[in-house]
């Protein structure tokens, strides 16, 4: 019987792992991060239909509305021709599709749950068996670890001997203030050996914006969590003519390498890794948030059923994970075709498939309509 749970990181999955455990359960959990939150930091991310169905079940209804849009269709457009190609609606589910400010997602389930009680300031550097040892010369032994602190995790790594690798492609990232009256879209455009995506994130008209391009090389050296301040007008003077003038006007845009685990890693007996920690995918299907959410609540249910370990884990999370990673390689081949026949019957297949909200759905229904059953 588990009665001591750590989980040392409290990004999106060690937080919703943490609120499922103190809504639903008496184990003592300790929470391990040696940062101190960020509350004000930006970073847009979206939630479709398979993540925020998870999140209703911790209280995600009393979520501040004005901090957050829901989406009903994603425009696409290829930079060859500036109108759009096709809307796909993303709207026809039982939960919505929704885009916000990571940070406020994470404020609300530490505040919703009063987290921060349960947030131990210490860093943890190591893992013997089921004991973590902090850099303070102190250790102490739980029940069960989870690690669910990034991609970058140099515990993970030292642990299991798992480690993260470039991608092989950068993103540039800004946010902009645009007033604009249609706020329940995203903005696709592809390119070639790039793409753009934008979107609000929330109802006062900011939003969130990325750039991906194909790179050959890492623009930054062992600091991984580091970025480099571009101006994103003098580098990118083609695309002006395509995109909102509000992108081009922000002084605060940074370029980031991408990086990715070819491994995954779910971790050993009772340590388990969970969110980026696991899986780090491209951002294509943009799924890295909503991954996260399914582990936490997956994890939890195993913890519930006095079953959790790394092998079941594995067993629940492997064959989904997997798919997700190969669509998401996939779709930013499609989105960085070069040859103009290739882009040509892309684009007439995009068509096809956003004809309808029904051939919409069917093509979406494989993560949006994921529901988990222990």
């Amino acid at each position: 019987m588990i009665k001591t749970i750590a989980v040392v990181g409290c990004g999106i999955s060690g937080a919703v792992l943490s609120a499922f455990l103190k809504k639903n359960s008496n184990i003592n959990v300790d929470i391990y991060e040696k940062d101190l939150f960020d509350s004000k930091k930006i970073n847009g991310i979206q939630i479709s239909p398979n993540g925020t169905r998870i999140l209703k079940k911790i209280n995600f209804d009393n979520f501040n509305n004005q901090n957050l849009c829901k989406i009903n269709e994603i425009l696409i457009r290829d930079f060859n021709n500036p109108s759009y190609l096709a809307r796909m609606s993303v709207s026809g589910y039982d939960s919505n599709y929704i885009t916000l400010n990571r940070a406020n997602l994470v404020s609300f389930i530490i505040n919703e749950f009063e987290l921060d009680k349960q947030v131990i300031n210490k860093e943890v550097i190591s893992i013997e068996n089921n004991k973590l040892n902090f850099k303070e010369t102190s250790s102490k032994e739980y029940d069960l670890i989870v690690l669910s602190d990034g991609i970058f995790s140099n515990i993970k790594a030292n642990f299991l001997n798992r480690r993260f690798a470039y991608s092989g492609y950068n993103a540039v990232r800004g946010f902009f203030h645009l007033d604009e009256s249609n706020k329940n879209n995203i903005n696709l455009y592809m390119g070639s050996d790039y793409h753009i995506v934008f979107y609000p994130i929330d109802q006062n008209n900011n939003y969130s914006f990325t750039y991906i391009t194909k790179s050959e090389e890492s623009l930054l050296g062992n600091n991984y969590y580091e970025n480099k301040k571009i101006n994103f007008l003098e580098k990118n003077k083609f695309i002006v003519k395509y995109l909102p003038k509000e992108i081009f006007l922000q002084k605060e845009v940074y370029m980031w390498p991408i990086y990715k685990t070819n491994n995954f890693s779910f971790g050993k007996d009772k340590v388990i890794c969970i969110g980026d920690s696991s899986h780090g995918f491209l951002p294509t299907r943009a799924q890295g948030a909503c991954q996260a959410i399914e582990d936490s609540f997956i994890l939890y249910n195993l913890i519930k059923n006095n079953c959790a370990n790394s092998n079941n884990f594995f067993k629940e999370r492997i064959q989904r994970i997997s798919k997700i990673q190969k669509k998401s390689e996939n779709s930013l081949k499609i989105f960085h075709f070069k040859n103009i026949f290739l882009r040509y019957f892309r684009n007439i297949f995009i068509k096809i498939i956003c004809k309808s909200s029904l051939f919409s759905n069917f093509f979406n229904s494989f993560i949006f309509n994921y529901k988990y059953k222990l």
